[in-house]
């Protein structure tokens, strides 16, 4: 465990760091000390356990993912250069980075005495007297300013991150968190897609990618069984429902006529058997004559 962390408070202020990413820096300066070094691409690396940096600073972190965030906020700040070999972090201190070990005496220890002086005097203006004539009204407001916009890289690079970590990288993982919008991705919800995404047979490549086509924020097999059934689904228009279409050459229906009284079917019947001679229609034995069976059957119409 490192009993003694060096932190470069005037740097921290200078990039937007906080306190836990200082301690960070500090540590990973003096990689040359305790890490394994390699040789990529012709420059020297050293393997920067996150294991190793929670069991040096216990207090700043207890978590790796913490440790991987805050060295993706340090390669963003240009302070580090940061690939991966396999499963290992490797890390090289970049130009920029190596300023956080400067010292005002360091850099000219000749002025040391001097250095030492103006720290007091700011120290006496500024604590003792905050209306000084030196000291910057805005100084602390571009310093929350800083610390806001660290803090949104900050979030931006861990969804990065958690995604780069199940094969979700570059367009498609930049496309996620835009669809996602105000929606932090945390590493729990980030295994939530990666189990409905199995329980989907998916990828969890293909199902971000349904979830950035469809607009959702998340993946839910359920969902997407929801979509394919709505899809298949079939649907009916109004135009569809058109009246049946009548050949122009078929026979038009005739209207039905009214019905028949008695009288008339009396009529009808007698015509009929004085055609055949039998005078039976009526139900007499002898030939009627026509006025005869007519007075009947008008007769029997008024009855």
């Amino acid at each position: 465990m490192k009993y003694f962390s060096n932190i470069n408070n005037e740097k921290c202020l200078e990039w937007g760091l906080n306190l836990t990413q200082g301690a960070l820096m500090d540590l990973l300066s003096q990689l040359p000390g305790w890490a394994e070094e390699s040789f990529i691409d012709g420059k020297v690396y050293y393997w920067a356990s996150r294991n190793e940096v929670i069991k040096e600073l216990p207090v700043a972190y207890s978590k790796p993912d913490t440790v991987y965030r805050h060295m993706m906020d340090l390669k963003k700040l240009g302070l580090i250069d940061h690939i991966k070999l396999g499963q290992k972090d490797m890390v090289a201190i970049t130009q920029k980075g190596k300023e956080w070990s400067f010292r005002d005496s360091e850099i000219n220890p000749s002025d040391g005495n001097k250095s030492e002086e103006t720290r007091k005097n700011i120290r006496e203006n500024s604590e003792i007297n905050p209306t000084y004539k030196n000291t910057n009204p805005d100084t602390r407001k571009d310093i929350e300013n800083k610390q806001k916009k660290s803090a949104k890289q900050t979030k931006h690079e861990a969804a990065l991150a958690i995604l780069a970590e199940h094969g979700v990288t570059d367009q498609l993982a930049e496309d996620y968190i835009t669809v996602r919008g105000n929606k932090t991705l945390t590493v729990t919800a980030m295994q939530g897609v990666v189990r409905e995404a199995s329980k989907a047979g998916l990828s969890v490549e293909q199902a971000v990618t349904v979830s950035v086509e469809r607009g959702w924020v998340g993946f839910k097999h359920d969902w997407l069984l929801n979509a394919q059934a709505a899809k298949q689904a079939p649907t009916y228009r109004v135009a569809d429902q058109r009246p049946a279409v009548v050949p122009p050459d078929a026979p038009k229906a005739q209207a039905a006529g009214p019905e028949l009284g008695e009288g008339a079917k009396q009529l009808l019947a007698a015509q009929a058997a004085a055609r055949d001679g039998s005078g039976g229609g009526l139900g007499g034995s002898a030939p009627m004559r026509l006025g005869d069976v007519l007075k009947g059957a008008l007769a029997g119409g008024r009855s």
